[in-house]
């Protein structure tokens, strides 16, 4: 993202626009964590107070929300706001319509330019395919296997494999090898949750 510093939209907002389109286009996901204040002050060279603001007003409409000593994630229940989003979106897009059919009646100036309406188009297809995609994600279910237990957060969008005691050495480097990453804090090894990584790991540790 990049800040445009001489426009007229305070860069909170633009900052909170950046996120919300982020989160609808599906690069940020349902779960996931979202960068620090402070990492996103630095990397967009802004205030971090400014930063915190924008957040915050996404932290207020509930599409993120904190964990205390562990950060910021991305909201469940993406699919209500978004329908939410959609149905201003298509409101909005009536009234424009409608305002500009009696501005050419009356013969006036129309008070919408043509790419207010494409763009406010084109918003409401992707707020669509967005959740349409959504609306068909699978969902996953973790299973025992021997040894360990694979584990399947929805919340942060991670797939977990738990093992009783440290595997062997070629277990741990095909875990590498697959794209799983050892985390600390959950005591297990984890990546994010795909068919892919479903895959991976009935591969790795059977009992699927």
């Amino acid at each position: 993202m990049q800040i445009n510093f001489e426009s007229e939209k305070p860069i909170f907002v633009q900052l909170a626009d950046w996120l919300s389109d982020s989160i609808i286009s599906g690069a940020i996901k349902e779960g996931e964590q979202i960068p620090s204040t402070t990492e996103m002050s630095v990397s967009l060279k802004i205030n971090p107070a400014t930063a915190l603001k924008g957040v915050n007003m996404l932290v207020d409409k509930g599409i993120i929300y904190k964990k205390r000593g562990l950060g910021m994630f991305v909201s469940e229940g993406a699919v209500e706001k978004l329908k939410k989003k959609l149905a201003e979106r298509e409101e909005m897009q009536e009234k424009m319509k409608y305002a500009n059919v009696v501005a050419r009646r009356k013969k006036e100036e129309k008070p919408y330019p043509a790419y207010a309406l494409s763009n406010n188009s084109a918003e409401i297809r992707r707020l669509k395919k967005r959740i349409e995609e959504l609306e068909n994600k699978p969902r996953y279910e973790g299973w025992k296997f021997n040894g360990g237990v694979v584990e399947i957060d929805e919340a942060e969008n991670r797939l977990r494999i738990r093992h009783d005691e440290k595997p062997a050495q070629e277990v741990l480097d095909e875990l590498k090898l697959n794209g799983f990453r050892w985390s600390p804090r959950n005591g297990a090894w984890q990546r994010q949750i795909t068919p892919a990584a479903m895959r991976a790991a009935r591969r790795i540790v059977g009992g699927w």
